[in-house]
C-alpha cells in the first residue's frame, strides 16, 4: 500500500474511535485493507482471528469494535447478512451509541447497520443511546468512503459497496387466508382477507395493496376487510411493495359468493318444507308451502354477517314460525331452529 493509501485507511479506522493500528504486519489493519480492496474472505478469515485475540482484552475494546464493524462490511461483500447482523450487533453491544454515518460508509452499509441496530433495540439485545456525531479524522475535516480498492474521500458520489452497485430484490410473494372461508353470501358477508407468507430479502418495509376482482377501490394493508354485493365467482390478489419498485403478487384465490335467492327444501317424515326466497341485498322475501298446510305461506326477513339468515314463515296451519339458522362453508344448506323443531333446508 502507498502512503496515501495507508493516510486513508488510519482515517477511517479513527472514525471508529479506534486506536490506530500499526503499520504493517498489524491483523487489524491488514483485515482492513482487504475489506476496502474487495478481498473479502481474506478479510473475513483475517478479522475473526483479530476478534477472537482481542474478545479476551479488556482493554482492547476500541479495536475490537472496530474490527466488528470492518469483519461486518467483510461479510456484506459477500452477501452473508446473517453474518453480517450478528457481528454488527457484538459491536453495538461494546458501544450501544455507535452511528455508522454516509459520510464515512457507503449507503448499502448504514442501511443494513441501521435495521440492525433498530431490531436489537426492538429485541432487547442492545439498550437504546443517544446518537453521537461522527469524528472527522485528524481534524482535517476529511472524511472517508470505503470502496473496492481503497478509501476516498467523501463527497465524490461513490455510493457502492465493493465497486458493485447495490441492487434491489424484489419481495418474494405469499398466500391468502380469508375467514370465515371462501364462500360467503353476497350483501352479507364481511371476508377478513390476510396477506401471510410474504417477505423482502433486503428486509424492506412492505406495503400491501388488494384487488376483489370486482372493479371496486383496491384495499390496502396486511389484513383487510371487504363486502361483495353481487353473486358470482372472485379472484382476489394482493401485491406487495418493497418502495424501491419491487413487488410480487399473490396467487389468485377464488371466492364464491352466492345469494340465498332459490328453492329450499327440507323434509321431516312426511313433512315436506319448501321456501321460495327471493334476495335484495339483505332482505330476504318469498313464499313458503308445507305438505301438512294446504295453499301458500309467505317468507320475510334478513341474511346477516358471516352466514346467519332469520326467516318469519306464515301458512294456514300457524300464524307464524321463526326460523334462526346458519348457511354452512359451501353455502348450500341452512341448519337452525323453526318453532321448536331443528331443520336443514338444502339448495335445489
Amino acid at each position: 500500500m502507498n502512503a496515501k493509501g495507508y493516510v486513508a485507511v488510519l482515517c477511517a479506522v479513527c472514525l471508529l474511535g479506534a486506536a490506530v493500528p500499526s503499520r504493517g504486519d498489524s491483523p487489524l489493519g491488514t483485515g482492513i485493507q482487504q475489506a476496502q480492496e474487495g478481498d473479502y474472505a481474506a478479510a473475513v478469515t483475517t478479522l475473526r482471528g483479530v476478534v477472537d485475540r482481542l474478545a479476551s482484552n479488556p482493554q482492547a475494546k476500541a479495536d475490537l469494535k472496530t474490527a466488528y464493524v470492518y469483519l461486518g462490511v467483510a461479510h456484506l461483500g459477500l452477501d452473508q447478512e446473517n453474518d453480517a447482523r450478528r457481528v454488527f450487533v457484538s459491536a453495538l453491544k461494546l458501544d450501544p451509541a455507535l452511528d455508522l454515518k454516509t459520510t464515512d460508509f457507503p449507503p448499502r452499509v448504514v442501511r443494513f447497520f441501521e435495521k440492525v441496530h433498530q431490531e436489537a433495540i426492538a429485541s432487547g439485545t442492545v439498550k437504546p443511546a443517544p446518537k453521537v456525531a461522527a469524528k472527522k479524522s485528524g481534524g482535517s475535516g476529511t472524511t472517508w468512503l470505503l470502496v473496492g480498492g481503497g478509501v476516498v474521500a467523501a463527497g465524490v458520489g461513490v455510493a457502492v459497496l465493493a465497486g458493485k452497485k447495490a441492487t434491489n430484490k424484489p419481495p418474494v410473494a405469499g398466500t391468502i387466508a380469508a375467514t370465515p372461508g371462501f364462500t360467503g353470501i353476497a350483501a352479507a358477508t364481511q371476508f377478513t382477507f390476510a396477506a401471510n407468507g410474504f417477505s423482502d430479502p433486503d428486509r424492506d418495509v412492505l406495503t400491501y395493496s388488494w384487488d376483489f376482482g370486482d372493479g371496486g377501490t383496491p384495499g390496502q394493508g396486511q389484513n383487510v376487510t371487504h363486502v361483495f354485493g353481487a353473486e358470482r365467482q372472485y379472484s382476489v390478489t394482493v401485491t406487495a411493495n418493497d418502495g424501491k419498485g419491487g413487488q410480487a403478487t399473490s396467487p389468485a384465490a377464488p371466492v364464491a359468493v352466492k345469494s340465498l335467492q332459490a328453492t329450499w327444501r327440507s323434509t321431516q317424515g312426511n313433512v315436506v318444507r319448501t321456501w321460495f326466497i327471493q334476495q335484495a341485498g339483505t332482505t330476504l322475501s318469498g313464499t313458503y308451502t308445507n305438505t301438512s298446510c294446504p295453499g301458500n305461506g309467505t317468507l320475510t326477513g334478513t341474511v346477516g354477517n358471516p352466514r346467519n339468515v332469520h326467516l318469519d314463515a306464515a301458512i294456514s296451519c300457524y300464524d307464524h314460525c321463526l326460523f334462526d339458522g346458519v348457511l354452512d362453508d359451501a353455502a348450500d344448506n341452512l341448519s337452525g331452529n323453526a318453532c321448536g323443531a331443528q331443520l336443514t333446508f338444502t339448495r335445489q
